[in-house]
């Protein structure tokens, strides 16, 4: 079934926050306090997100990616992503997880359904991770890391978000550490938001900039002609002779706005057309004040069709949605 927008991009993925609570402190993410955290009552349970999954994969959503915050923080997780791979129409269930808790529950996630991974590892070294995730977590991201590479999931790849005088020295490492493992690492150019301070555009790291020290590494990277049908923000590359991949995001310097296939659905139920822009809908409140599966399919195509053509981030009229990624489900 073709979903399109009103400028004839095909959506077929949903990203899913299902917690804003997180064990991090990430600075892309929120400031060092944190963020006020939604009453309970507010996020969705689990029963209306079976419930959206039905709806969504009946309009032709295929790709579902469950996110946070930190997912795994949120309590019986595990069953209920076991239901949800089962829905009609799901064809593939994501994760993206800080690693922090793959050591307990990576066999877990494996058996439930979740069949590839995306774990964020944005250094190597205990000091930067203290700087940049403010919590002393590398050795357990680590670990979490090896938990999910001894199960059989489908990919597992790692997300470095790059900033400038903070970690931009460790790309090649990183890359190197992503091959000798079989990842493959998307390295992520540093995003603005409202609530975090350490944002300046200076403190962004290029896309051409990284691949240029990756190629002093490695000349023979070389871009990848994406799979039919296969769109998305990523740009994903060979390197060392072909045996590693590596995926870059320029949120900042190159907009990839005009791939963009996905919708967002916050954990208090609103649904968001895109990342850097307004303009959300609450299925949450359409469903609890006794819509039908129709009507919240009515809303769902609203928010697609009116999806923007772009953000406007570096342009001079942008303005950061007043929220952290934790509760955009970054």
């Amino acid at each position: 079934m073709a979903f399109l927008d009103q400028f004839q991009r095909r959506v077929t993925y949903l990203r899913i926050s299902v917690t804003d609570r997180c064990n991090l402190r990430c600075q892309y993410c929120m400031p060092e306090q944190g963020v006020p955290l939604r009453p309970k009552p507010e996020i969705l349970t689990y029963e209306e997100l079976l419930r959206l999954g039905g709806i969504f994969a009946g309009l032709g959503f295929v790709k579902f990616r469950i996110t946070g915050g930190e997912p795994l923080v949120r309590h019986d997780l595990l069953p209920f992503l076991a239901e949800f791979a089962r829905i009609p129409g799901v064809g593939e269930l994501v994760m993206s997880t800080n690693g922090i808790l793959l050591t307990r529950h990576a066999e877990e996630l494996c058996r439930a359904g979740v069949q590839r991974l995306n774990i964020s590892l944005d250094t190597l070294r205990p000091e930067t991770f203290v700087t940049l995730q403010r919590r002393d977590e590398l050795v357990r991201t680590l670990e979490g890391i090896e938990a999910a590479r001894r199960q059989p999931f489908r990919k597992i790849k790692l997300n470095a978000v790059i900033i400038r005088g903070v970690n931009d020295d460790e790309i090649v490492a990183l890359a190197e550490f992503a091959l000798a493992r079989g990842l493959e690492i998307r390295f992520i150019e540093f995003m603005p938001t409202a609530l975090q301070t350490a944002w300046k555009h200076d403190r962004v790291v290029p896309v051409a900039e990284m691949q240029e020290r990756l190629r002093a590494r490695w000349p023979d990277l070389t871009l990848l002609e994406a799979p039919h049908g296969n769109t998305g923000p990523s740009r994903v590359w060979t390197y060392a002779g072909g045996a590693g991949r590596v995926g870059f995001i320029s949120a900042v310097s190159e907009t990839f706005c005009q791939a963009c296939n996905r919708v967002r659905l916050t954990s208090d139920g609103y649904l968001r057309g895109c990342l850097f822009a307004d303009g959300q809908r609450s299925l949450r409140d359409v469903m609890r004040e006794g819509g039908s599966d129709d009507e919240v399919a009515a809303t769902i195509r609203h928010v697609v069709w009116h999806k923007v053509e772009s953000h406007r981030i570096g342009r001079d009229d942008f303005a950061p949605v007043a929220l952290g990624m934790s509760e955009l489900g970054g």
